[in-house]
């Protein structure tokens, strides 16, 4: 008969051992990448809103107030403001889509249907996003994968906008 000294293996006691280890490791791991995630959304968002407030700012100011957020055919997006700047925003991980007043459905920002907000520089409200038709935007949509979703509510008469 042999002796437990020349047994190979491990017992039940370690595989459990090691088995919770690498549970509690599987999870602190997925809420890392969920943080950074949430992160991501909400820098985009911030973003987005601020400068909704800059280019309201310009028209209040006498100059154009305006923002175009557009969609590139990898996927990527980018910000354009009255002030000449261009900026990558975010990429293909966040989608971007809008909602109009009196409607629900969500517009999907394309590359050959961009988003532009403008503002009416006497008042600071919110202009029409159609020449021809009186359409504004209520929300800004944003989302990452399923669950994670930030929206901006715009209100028209005022231009006031916030990060819900």
């Amino acid at each position: 008969m042999k002796d437990r000294e020349d047994q190979k293996g491990f017992s039940l006691v370690e595989l459990l051992i090691v088995l919770a280890i690498m549970a509690v490791l599987g999870v602190a791991a997925v809420s890392v990448v969920g943080a950074v995630s949430g992160f991501r959304l909400n820098r985009c968002a911030k973003r987005i809103d601020s400068a909704i407030q800059e280019s309201k700012v310009n028209a209040l100011s006498g100059g154009e107030g305006w923002l175009t957020i557009s969609r590139a055919e990898n996927g990527d997006y980018y910000l354009q403001c009255s002030d000449g700047t261009t900026e990558h925003l975010t990429d293909s991980r966040i989608v971007i889509s809008y909602c109009i007043e009196g409607e629900e459905t969500e517009y999907l920002i394309t590359p050959e249907k961009p988003m532009t907000l403008s503002f009416d520089a006497a008042t600071g409200a919110f202009s029409s996003m159609d020449e021809d038709d009186e359409v504004y935007c209520k929300k800004v949509i944003l989302r990452m994968g399923e669950w994670r979703e930030v929206r901006i509510a715009l209100v028209k008469e005022t231009g006031a906008h916030m990060i819900e």
